[in-house]
């Protein structure tokens, strides 16, 4: 069964296609690459028809409403928790950018965030990332995303999580030999290992306590850059070693 369940959680974390995102105004400003919970679901159903979810009461905690929900499959749950504003919320102009009752987007959020621990859609949390894949793929999107995928780029580019544009960082010469980490040699990864190899180091991220300002101070020391999109594949897998050998949170 371990190795049924390793290859199920290997498709899980796969990227999904470009043209499956969509793109929100965050209440105040900002911009959020997402998935909606209906793809999720299709994911979970094509990778692991018999997987089963449930979900706790819902409760208000001070101004949000919140629950748990749980993702088994073959045996192994992993629950996470969701938690929404319980009044609608508005952008700078006044709009409601809310969808559906509190209680439907609670129940969305913990489901996502449930299968988030599954590897499902991880490599949302890694923004810059997303805007680099989205673009390079936007030919796959229809124009009302395109809009919001050139938004959300300025939006990145504003807070430092992506090199301007005409930034050389993202394109370094390619290396004439393997990198090594204290003498041991790497293996160089194919492109779509590379996109594994991101969830990976975000997983790790996680589990080591490394809060996305603290990996940026982190990037900025070791490699000049700002975030894990920046790096060269050979650096990508360095910073992933040097994430291995830390202490857990």
């Amino acid at each position: 069964m371990r190795d049924e369940l390793k290859a199920i959680q290997s498709e899980l974390k796969k990227p999904f296609p470009a043209s499956y995102h969509q793109i929100r105004e965050l209440p105040g400003k900002g911009f959020w690459a997402f998935l909606p919970h209906q793809i999720i679901r299709q994911r979970l159903d094509e990778i692991a028809p018999e997987w089963q979810s449930d979900f706790s009461a819902m409760e208000v905690v001070g101004v949000d409403v919140v629950c748990r929900c749980g993702i088994t499959i073959l045996g192994i749950r992993k629950e996470a928790i969701g938690s929404v504003p319980l009044v609608a919320a508005t952008n700078k102009e006044g709009k409601d950018v809310s969808r559906g009752s509190a209680a439907d987007r609670v129940a969305a959020e913990a489901f996502k965030n449930a299968a988030e621990m599954w590897g499902v859609g991880a490599y949302l949390d890694d923004q810059g990332y997303v805007a680099t894949y989205l673009s390079n793929n936007a030919a796959e999107m229809n124009d009302e995303v395109k809009n919001k995928l050139r938004s959300l780029i300025t939006y990145l580019r504003n807070k430092g999580e992506l090199p301007p544009p005409n930034s050389t960082v993202t394109k370094p010469a390619p290396r004439t030999e393997a990198p090594t980490i204290k003498n041991k040699p790497l293996i160089q990864p194919s492109r779509s290992d590379r996109e594994l190899l991101m969830l990976e180091v975000e997983s790790l991220c996680k589990r080591k306590g490394i809060t996305p300002e603290k990996g940026k101070e982190i990037l900025l020391e070791l490699y000049g850059v700002k975030g894990r999109s920046q790096l060269r594949d050979d650096q990508l897998l360095n910073f992933r070693d040097y994430l291995s050998m830390r202490p857990e949170a």
